[in-house]
């Protein structure tokens, strides 16, 4: 599971480039749910050849031109994606704009943070597909960002 990353940007960041902590990390969970947090990981990586991953707030957390998605499992009975852009609030943010859910999978705690939750393995694999659609357009929205900063 874990990518090819480029060695000489692992030297310079490798909390970015950690897929080798993640797994330590979900290794050593006994969380219910452990099996569909590796399907979200799968997915998530997936989404964008961009997008790297590493443990941030004790979590399964995912970077991409900034930190912009942790997976929460700290709820017994679900699993929280949370997407952010960045640790920071900002307030020129337009990336609520910018992602196309219409399957109504996001609720939105402020204008550049949003939540999606999953109580079961069947449930994500039901929304597997919009949510890596979402994934793929914030990783943009990132990228973009970035270039734009």
């Amino acid at each position: 599971m874990p990518k090819k990353i480029n060695q000489a940007s692992a030297k310079q960041d490798p909390e970015h480039y950690n897929s080798s902590a993640v797994t330590t990390l979900v290794a050593g969970m006994t969380h219910p749910l452990k099996s569909t947090i590796e399907a979200v990981r799968r997915t998530i990586l997936a989404a964008d050849p961009g997008i790297t991953e590493g443990v941030k707030w004790n979590s399964p957390s995912f970077y991409c031109h900034g930190w912009f998605a942790t997976i929460s499992s700290r709820k017994p009975t679900q699993l929280d994606v949370v997407l952010y852009c960045g640790a920071k609030v900002r307030a020129d943010s337009t990336v609520r704009e910018l992602i196309d859910d219409p399957d109504g999978l996001l609720t939105w705690p402020s204008k550049d943070r949003a939540l999606l939750s999953f109580k079961s393995e069947a449930e994500f694999q039901a929304r597997r597909k919009p949510f890596r659609a979402i994934v793929k357009k914030w990783a943009g929205y990132q990228k973009s960002y970035a270039k734009n900063a």
